[in-house]
């Protein structure tokens, strides 16, 4: 596209200048506003513009504020997908700014402290279909970086060709992490891993930069096996993950679309939490329904 006349223009006079994209779509950087976008923008450089309640500048009857954990929840998406979040602060017409916006950028400035390296000169995270989750990586490219949102007793990167040399929460030194690295799969345990409040970052460290495996497809398990895996939070994530890359393992096993009166083949190992949980997401096996997936191989 032919850059606009008053582009060329600041360019020829400042060319360090940089401008954004709303001067009629052209410029060095792309500005999508309050919604986080659904996929990475494929230009090099974006920021998000976000405000914290529903207003721009100082709007006193605006109190519809979002909370401090989606802002910094809003922060981690950003990063994932290579950009900067451009937070809106409205002071008042005497220069203070509104007790709720401080309250919120003293949660956020807590947040950012703690997890600064994880941060600052970060690039975009690695595909969905590697991690499950979000993430970024270091200027290096020898630290990934995993941001979990929530508690959880473990989580997979899939299709990682190389074993990382130590794993660590980032801002806590007290919190082991054990890992187990097989097949280009690796399965971080999580279940001493005292969680921030908000958002918890996890720092996986490599003597070179990692290979992340495109189109991976893992070694198929048999439905039995999983089911008889005395981790139901594993053999659930297994089977979701299965699913969403096309394998219906309950196909043909007697699922039922309310996942009541089932007649799976159920051994004297197979784990009871295992199948009730199959009954609770009975619908999305058999409807295959994929943002579904998603969201139940997070929980």
């Amino acid at each position: 596209m032919e850059s606009h006349p008053d582009f060329r223009s600041f360019k020829k006079s400042n060319p360090e200048i940089i401008i954004n994209s709303r001067l009629d779509k052209h410029g060095d950087y792309d500005t999508p506003e309050q919604g986080i976008p659904v996929t990475a923008p494929q230009t090099p450089y974006w920021e998000l513009c976000y405000t914290m309640n529903d207003s721009w500048g100082h709007q006193p009857h605006d109190n519809n504020y979002k909370s401090s954990n989606m802002i910094i929840r809003t922060l981690t998406d950003v990063m994932s997908m290579g950009g900067n979040l451009l937070l809106d602060i409205g002071p008042k017409a005497d220069g203070s700014i509104p007790e709720k916006q401080v309250e919120i950028l003293k949660d956020l400035g807590r947040w950012t402290s703690k997890y600064k390296k994880a941060i600052y000169e970060t690039d975009r995270g690695i595909p969905f279909e590697n991690y499950k989750g979000k993430s970024t990586v270091s200027a290096s490219k020898k630290s990934l970086f995993l941001y979990l949102e929530e508690v959880k007793n473990f989580t997979k990167i899939h299709g990682l060709a190389t074993k990382p040399e130590a794993i660590k929460i980032v801002g806590d030194d007290q919190s082991p992490v054990n890992m187990d690295y097989k097949d280009n799969t690796l399965t971080l345990d999580l279940s001493k891993v005292k969680f921030d409040k908000d958002v918890t970052v996890a720092e996986l460290i490599f003597n070179t930069q990692p290979v992340f495996l495109k189109d991976f497809q893992e070694k198929e398990r048999p439905l039995k096996e999983i089911v008889e895996n005395k981790n139901s939070q594993l053999a659930a994530y297994d089977l979701a993950n299965t699913l969403y890359h096309g394998k219906n393992l309950l196909t043909q096993q007697g699922l039922t679309i309310d996942g009541l009166q089932m007649n799976i083949g159920k051994t004297s190992k197979a784990n009871t939490e295992t199948f009730n949980w199959i009954s609770k997401h009975a619908e999305a096996f058999l409807k295959r329904k994929k943002d579904y997936l998603k969201a139940i191989i997070r929980e």
